[in-house]
């Protein structure tokens, strides 16, 4: 432990003798390195205690009070940084994000091709109700036409028995005995002629159904009569090489 000394003991302009004064004036220089050593100590502590608090400022809170300034602080802080970023920052709309713009595919361009297009695309077309009376009753129209009285979905394939039918059905479409019992391709109650559809079921076994079908529909199988209801048998007529072929399913 250093002993301490009076002020007056430090005067060493008042002593005579030029040994004691030697003595004082090496303790005075011992006094003033020590000192200098204790402040520089402490200003590095001190630093360190500041980057221990600039990194964690709840580190050296003392009590509540303090934590409420440093919250308020840091609140306040926040606050004036987003309104520094929203006062420089565009507005998005959440619809900006939703739907980005998107990049044109130049193969695109094909799908504008006048080439690939109809003729008459762009001449005044024909209203529905119109379209309906100028179409040609053809086999395509016809048998879709039948399914959908019959409530038939086109774009499913379904094996199964008739329903019975209800009295709003037309006598042709009426599901015979055979199509009630039997399981078959529904496509077949399409067809308004009683006997070819027991024929087709009964000889589905016998008779290649995807050649009948190719055969109607891509060979000159069946012409209809202008004006005819598609149900009815009376305005079909076969055409002579399907007939030779497939005519005598209808016996």
């Amino acid at each position: 432990m250093v002993q301490r000394t009076r002020p007056e003991d430090d005067d060493w302009q008042t002593v005579k003798d030029a040994k004691k004064r030697k003595q004082i004036q090496d303790r005075r220089l011992r006094e003033a390195k020590r000192s200098e050593s204790s402040v520089q100590q402490s200003s590095t502590q001190h630093s360190s205690r500041t980057s221990d608090n600039d990194s964690s400022p709840i580190g050296c809170v003392q009590n509540v009070s303090e934590l409420a300034v440093i919250d308020s602080i840091s609140n306040s802080t926040y606050t004036s940084s987003l309104e520094a970023l929203d006062s420089t920052t565009p507005h998005w709309q959440i619809i900006d994000l939703d739907l980005p713009e998107l990049a044109s595919d130049p193969n695109d361009t094909i799908l504008s091709d006048p080439d690939l297009l109809p003729n008459n695309l762009h001449l005044p077309l024909p209203s529905p109700e119109a379209l309906q009376l100028q179409l040609p009753l053809n086999v395509f129209t016809a048998l879709f036409m039948n399914g959908q009285i019959l409530s038939l979905a086109c774009g499913t394939l379904l094996a199964s028995k008739s329903p019975p039918a209800n009295p709003s059905i037309p006598v042709p479409l009426r599901p015979t005995a055979s199509q009630q019992l039997t399981v078959h391709f529904q496509w077949i109650d399409r067809l308004p002629f009683p006997k070819l559809r027991d024929s087709l079921i009964r000889l589905q076994g016998v008779v290649d159904l995807e050649e009948f079908l190719n055969d109607i529909f891509v060979l000159p199988s069946f012409k209809i009569r202008a004006g005819a209801a598609c149900w009815d048998p009376r305005a079909w007529s076969m055409e002579a090489g399907w007939a030779r072929k497939w005519g005598w399913l209808f016996f």
